[in-house]
């Protein structure tokens, strides 16, 4: 076998001949069963990790492509993905996701507690998944984990993986495995189970906590075996109760009194790190993890009241309190190690929906007056009509946008994927007219050019992307990948007359870009780096002249879109906020730009000298820290904002000076208020919160607590809960049709309110 392994790496001819679509690049390692290389698919531009496996280590004849089905079937967020796999010249080649994070044998000294759990959790996810589908790992060990760029934990390395039934599958006395790592069952021959691999975890869970594992590494593997077989782990100090006993329980000699299944295991962590670390616990860590909803229930124990307004300084911690509001089935961030400065792991998971910014943005709906007339019929309350529900995601959706025709709706989704839909479909629909892959992490918005011939996406990956909305099937090819962004893509907008692109990124940059340019783009035509901090937001003037980007150091920039190059410095730089800005939106005549924060207030600025802001700014007061979404009236006379202390107010644009009085404060939602829509006649503003949306009249005044009517979907979900809450709406061109996104169910539905008679 060693001998097969030098004609490989010697030979790396084979190795390209086999795979003509790829660039081989170094070896990343070797190991008993193979060794790693890197490659580039040449079209696609993925960088790829292969797993070359000679004939004498590969299985025999049809085994091979047994196992490797077998792997690729494995499509989970915490496992590494299979691309692809063949045989070749004597050779079984697996092409798998690259990973850039390291593994936790490099990572796991700079792990706290709660971290550790939280990739207890990663790894159980993983598992639950695999022994789903009936297959074994046999192999759990900390090499065996590795971390992507933003600090995901994924399970690698199916290489001796096999496939059980019933009760279990027989293995041979001292067979395949690392005996550090091995259950008593493995090394004696006996029935393997999930509770196999789950031994396997405790394993390294103990080590990850304690430092050392719980038997003797230098020992030779028979005294090893014996240790497992015999030995009880040592006691364990300076590691809370109730987490030891969550993973002592895993090294109990007998599987019978370990955990039954994977997700039995990780509620029991869970609960465990729950009532040691607190319910904020698994925001608090950073680390991004998709999570079953009985285990995320668990995690995730509740909503945490939101604290006291504060101001100043004190504003930058509560972003915990956001994290452990979107701990939601999966709490974004980034590793420490994985290159980005000292505290973006808790600010990554704070603004995740394109509109809602901090908390989950809620359901919103269009009437025309007929429809209406409906709701006022049926006394204010209405539970639909819902016209349809796209069913396919596997991960939360994050946000929805109709075509410019309403023909098509596209929906972005944590799943790495963007996908199309007929906007005529009724009824359960599970088949969309095109998936949108490629994208390595959360597609974080979606959005159409105006002529809704492209679409732009936007993700964690790093990159933003533009395809072809003819497209149909399955799609991993973009008509452009726009990479210049150095951490994640957080908004896109097209310019009015679609030529240019512009994305924000949390790299603290906006970058524009050509959309009649294909292929892979690394240039764009300029990068505004003016912000010292993250940028989240970017907006169009409706001329298409200027384009004003909000960051949360505090400030909006304004900046010419004829701009080319490195640019730093902008036409002008708004400030005032003193808190970082949530929302950024232009008028519908430009002249006006109204910007948020997480004080409570909004600013109104005059852009109508191109750029040159001459006078202070209108300063609306509103109620609550977070002022979440802020939107014009079509007519541009009225503005509304959405505010975390559960009420929305309306405002008049043409407000001057300092203001705490709105035209109109809307009350009743018990939760905050994440979104705020016009409906496109302007006559209605809808309202969400994370169980409904409610339909208030324009014309309202004062203090008001009764809506024209409320909405709900089909089964309420209570306010203080996290499922079933939406995240992004949006109104088809003619008013007839509402798109809302779920959270957490991986769906997004179509309402719509028709006239009776």
């Amino acid at each position: 076998m060693a001998e097969a392994f030098r004609q490989v790496i010697i030979d790396r001819g084979r190795v390209a001949a086999a795979l003509p679509g790829y660039k081989i690049g170094a070896q990343l390692g070797a190991g008993g069963f193979g060794l790693v290389v890197v490659g580039r698919h040449k079209r696609l531009r993925r960088d790829v990790a292969i797993k070359v496996i000679p004939a004498e280590a590969a299985m025999v004849g049809g085994e091979f492509t047994s196992e490797a089905e077998m792997l690729a079937s494995l499509d989970h967020p915490h496992i590494v993905r299979v691309h692809d796999y063949l045989e070749a010249d004597g050779l079984g080649l697996i092409v798998m996701e690259l990973l850039g994070g390291g593994t936790l044998t490099s990572r796991w000294r700079d792990l706290s507690q709660p971290e550790i759990c939280a990739v207890g959790l990663a790894i159980a996810a993983g598992l639950a998944h695999a022994h789903e589908r009936g297959i074994l790992h046999r192999d759990i060990k900390m090499a065996n984990v590795l971390f992507d760029t933003a600090g995901m934990a994924k399970l690698g390395d199916f290489g001796i993986a096999r496939m059980f039934t019933g009760s279990g599958v027989t293995g041979a006395p001292h067979g395949a495995g690392t005996p550090l790592y091995m259950a008593p069952e493995q090394i004696a021959g006996g029935r393997l189970s999930p509770a196999t691999d789950l031994y396997a975890l405790g394993v390294v869970l103990y080590q990850l906590l304690t430092g050392a594992p719980p038997f003797d590494p230098t020992l030779s593997p028979p005294q090893l075996w014996h240790q497992h077989l015999t030995s009880p782990p040592p006691p364990v100090h300076g590691v809370p109760r109730r987490v030891t006993d969550v993973v002592l329980r895993t090294l109990a000699k007998d599987p019978a009194d370990r955990y039954p299944d994977a997700d039995s295991f990780a509620a029991a962590l869970a609960a465990a790190a729950v009532a040691v670390y607190g319910p904020a616990w698994l925001a608090d860590t950073g680390l991004p993890l998709q999570l079953t909803d009985p285990v995320r229930h668990v995690a995730v124990p509740s909503l945490p009241t939101i604290p006291p307004r504060t101001t100043g300084s004190s504003a930058r911690p509560r972003r915990a309190t956001a994290d452990a509001l979107l701990a939601t089935p999966a709490t974004t961030g980034t590793g420490a190690a994985g290159g980005l400065p000292p505290g973006t792991r808790r600010r990554r998971g704070a603004l995740r929906s394109r509109r809602g910014k901090l908390l989950l943005v809620a359901a919103a709906l269009v009437v025309t007056a007929a429809s209406l007339l409906v709701v006022l019929l049926r006394g204010g309350q209405a539970t639909g009509p819902l016209a349809a529900t796209l069913i396919g995601h596997n991960g939360s959706v994050s946000s929805v946008a109709f075509s410019s025709d309403g023909v098509l709706l596209a929906t972005a989704s944590d799943d790495h994927t963007a996908r199309l839909w007929d906007t005529s479909s009724r009824g359960s629909v599970d088949r969309p007219l095109a998936t949108l892959t490629g994208h390595g992490d959360w597609v974080n918005a979606a959005t159409f050019s105006p002529d809704g011939r492209l679409l732009a996406t936007a993700s964690d990956d790093h990159t933003a992307r533009l395809w072809d909305t003819s497209s149909r099937g399955s799609v991993d090819r973009p008509l452009a990948v726009l990479i210049g962004h150095t951490d994640l893509v957080y908004d896109a907008a097209f310019s009015p007359d679609g030529r240019l692109l512009a994305t924000a990124s949390y790299d603290g940059t906006a970058l524009l870009w050509d959309t009649s340019r294909r292929g892979s783009i690394a240039q764009p035509l300029a990068t505004f780096a003016g912000h010292t901090d993250w940028v989240d937001n970017v907006a169009f003037s409706p001329d298409g002249g200027l384009l004003a980007t909000a960051s949360y150091d505090g400030t909006v920039q304004l900046w010419t879109t004829s701009s080319r190059g490195n640019v730093t410095r902008p036409l002008t730089t708004l400030t005032g906020h003193s808190d970082g800005i949530y929302d950024v939106a232009f008028s519908p005549d430009g002249r006006l730009l109204a910007t948020t924060d997480g004080t409570g207030s909004t600013r109104l600025w005059d852009t109508s000298s191109r750029g040159t802001v001459d006078r202070a700014p209108a300063i609306l007061l509103g109620y609550g820290d977070w002022i979440l979404d802020v939107t014009f009236s079509p007519d541009g006379r009225l503005l509304a904002t959405a505010s975390d202390g559960g009420n929305a107010q309306l405002w008049s644009a043409s407000s001057r000076g300092a203001l705490d009085r709105p035209l109109a404060t809307l009350t009743g939602h018990t939760g905050a208020v994440n979104s705020v829509m016009f409906s496109p006649d302007g006559r209605l503003l809808a309202t969400g919160d994370n169980s409904n949306a409610r339909l208030w009249s324009t014309s309202s005044r004062g203090s008001v607590d009764q809506p024209l009517a409320t909405l709900t979907g089909p089964t309420e979900t209570p306010d203080d809960a996290v499922s079933g809450s939406h995240r992004s709406v949006a109104f088809s061109p003619d008013g007839r049709l509402l798109a809302t996104a779920t959270g957490v169910d991986g769906t997004a539905r179509l309402w719509y309110v028709d006239a009776v008679d």
